[in-house]
This record gives structure tokens, sequence and C-alpha cells, in this order.
């Protein structure tokens, strides 16, 4: 049978060929890139000028990453690096997986750089920034994510892929002439990683970050795994206390949300043996992203005259141990 090219299916062709640029090359920016790049795409992660040693380079990366049956597998692949000037394509597609508070500055870095009919995916955690690049960015199509993967790394090289969760990804503004292909390209070529679309972006970024103002700041405070806060009585009591202020701002702001307590307590039970991202933050004395998940959700508290004195008291306790907020 004779098949008759769309100019859908050329635009779907070319952007599947585009590179997929990466912006933010810590844990979770490398474990995109070493899943599509295992999956024979082209990828790269932009870094600063001082990485490079040319113009630009490929260092070798290892994907490691525990079986359903319990057996460590590693793949290795070879990614290329670029700094911001030694870009020489317009940029059609690209993650950006820094943190919150780097996200809109980074990305103004980057704007020449942008082709206009650029897709732009945030992978931040907490709320806020995504809100900010919407504002600045308002001529591109711009999609957030919230993930519930688990990884680290073991070294600069190695990135783990310690709990398999999954990436929901939704629109969060309206570009109605453009073609609209990032999902169709991920759920196509990210093989080993689950991700879908939404409509509903807004909903489950509130998910995420009611589940991360639980579980990142209290790892933190205890020096734990995600998985020992349910598996100590005393971690899991404080736990339990924040999860029972998180439903009562949620109900305040009237955000529907099943089970914050059954969202939470899933999450630390698929990636029980992961470190969350505030942990790694603070065990390499780098600034968290609290602000922008429960500093985020105490000022949203505010604005219902609730105080969520648990929420403050952990920021609190964090900011007395030296924790930069």
């Amino acid at each position: 049978m004779l098949h008759c090219s769309t100019n859908e299916d050329q635009l779907t062709t070319r952007h599947m060929n585009q590179t997929t640029y990466i912006l933010g090359a810590g844990s979770i920016g490398r474990l995109w890139a070493a899943y599509l790049l295992q999956a024979k795409q082209a990828a790269a992660c932009i870094v600063r000028p001082e990485r490079l040693t040319n113009n630009s380079n490929v260092t070798t990366l290892t994907l490691s990453k525990t079986q359903p049956d319990g057996k460590l597998v590693q793949y290795t692949v070879d990614l290329p690096l670029f700094s911001i000037d030694t870009i020489d394509q317009p940029i059609q597609r690209l993650i950006v997986t820094t943190k919150a508070k780097d996200a809109l500055t980074a990305l103004e870095g980057l704007r020449a750089k942008l082709a206009p009919n650029c897709e732009i995916l945030l992978l931040q955690n907490g709320m806020g920034s995504q809100q900010a690049v919407c504002a600045a960015f308002n001529g591109f199509a711009i999609w957030a994510g919230s993930s519930t993967d688990g990884a680290y790394l073991a070294d600069p090289f190695e990135v783990v892929h310690a709990g398999k969760g999954e990436t929901v990804i939704g629109q969060i503004n309206a570009i109605n002439d453009q073609v609209m292909l990032l999902p169709s390209f991920l759920s196509a070529s990210v093989l080993g990683l689950n991700v879908a679309e939404t409509k509903d972006i807004l909903d489950k970024l509130w998910q995420k970050l009611a589940v991360n103002c639980c579980i990142n700041g209290l790892t933190a405070l205890y020096d734990c795994t995600n998985g020992a806060l349910i598996q100590d009585e005393d971690k899991r009591q404080s736990l339990d206390e924040l999860i029972a202020e998180v439903d009562d701002i949620l109900q305040a702001l009237g955000i529907s949300e099943t089970s914050v307590k059954e969202c939470v307590y899933h999450v630390c039970r698929i990636t029980a043996n992961s470190y969350s991202s505030t942990h790694q933050d603070v065990k390499h004395h780098r600034i968290t992203e609290l602000a922008y998940m429960n500093g985020f959700l105490i000022q949203q508290a505010q604005q219902c005259g609730l105080t969520a004195p648990m929420h403050r008291q952990l920021m609190e306790q964090l900011q007395q141990r030296g924790v930069l907020i």
C-alpha cells in the first residue's frame, strides 16, 4: 500500500531526528540522557564552559539499574557535552532539569539558541518556577513534568536508577498554531522510562508538591532514605503529621486530592532505597529546593488563613542545622 506523507508526518520525522538537549546535568538530567541515548536517540547535555576541554566533549556515562528479579545491570553510552556557546544548531527540543531556583536564569541564557517552535519540558521539583518560565517565554510551547523516578549519581559518570516510577507531562501554556510533538516523541523513544501525557498537569504538580513537602525535608532532617520514613515508628509519626497538615491546606485551597497519605506512602515504598533530591543537596552542601516546596506550600496556606505549623517547624529545624533553604 502506498503511504502518502503528510506535513505532520514530515514534521514528526524531522522532530524525531533532532537532538534533545538537556539543560542541567544532575542525576535526573543524566538519567534522561542515558535512556534517550540507549534508545538510539540523539541527546546532549548543556554544561558550563569550564567542563569542556575543546569545543565539545563526549564522555562515557554509565546507567545502573536493578531488574525486577533483583539483578543489577549496567549500560554505557557516549554522552555529548556542549556549552551554550558551542551549540551550532537551533534547539527544537529542550528538557530542563536544573534546580527550580535556577530554571528561569538558565533558560534566559539559552534564549538565543532556541528555535521559534522549540518545545520545552520543565522537570523541576516544587511549584512557582514553572509559572515564572511561562511568563518569560510565553511564545514557546512549554510542558511541565511530574516524576516519581528515583535517581542519584554514584559518581559524576554513573547515574543509578534507584526507583522506577512514572513521569507525567502536560502543556502549561496555550500555543494553538503549533503541532505538539513532544509526547509522541517521548512515548516512542524513551524506552525504560514510563512517560504519559495528561491534560491536567497542574493537578499532577500539586500532587507531586504534596509528596515532596512530606518526604524531602524530613529525609534531610533524619539523614535517611525515603523508605526509612515509613519503616521507623518515630519517623513515621513525623511523616503523618506533615501529611495531615498538607491535607488541610489542599482542602482549604479547594484542590482535589484523593489521598495524600496513600501517595506519600506509595512513593516511599517504590523508592525505598533512594535518597531524596533534598537529602542529596544537603549532603553535598548545596542550596535545596525547599523554598519551592514547603516554602511555596506555606505561602499558599497563609492565603487561606492557615499557619502550617509542622511545615514551618521542619523548615526551622533544617535551617538551625545549617541547611541552605
